[in-house]
């Protein structure tokens, strides 16, 4: 799961403030002062997503969430989600409508 650590280390050893692989590229708008909630960066998986996306601390959010009653009913990264669902006819349907299946 890519956490709010793990974007905070790569953002900080990028010269350019992005970080990518050979599926997606994510590009910060600041090197430092990384907010746990809010921080706004952009998201590009080519072909199908560019788009702003913003940073979560998970952990922060499980404790407030847990303050109004509220319960953890999945925590799963994108890779093992889509292990799990990509045989599910409605996830398989969403998935060629994006035409993110190659």
């Amino acid at each position: 799961m890519i956490t709010f650590a793990f974007l905070r280390k790569r953002v900080r050893q990028s010269e350019d403030m992005s970080f990518e692989n050979n599926c997606y590229k994510i590009t910060f708008t600041e090197k430092e002062n990384i907010s746990l909630f809010g921080h706004k960066y952009d998201f590009h998986l080519e072909g199908v997503v560019d788009c702003p996306e913003f940073v979560v601390h998970f952990p922060l959010l499980e404790k407030m969430a847990a303050k109004f009653g509220m319960t953890l009913e999945l925590a799963q990264g994108f890779h093992h989600f889509f292990e799990d669902h990509k045989d599910i006819d409605q996830y398989k349907f969403l998935l060629n409508r994006m035409n993110a299946l190659e």
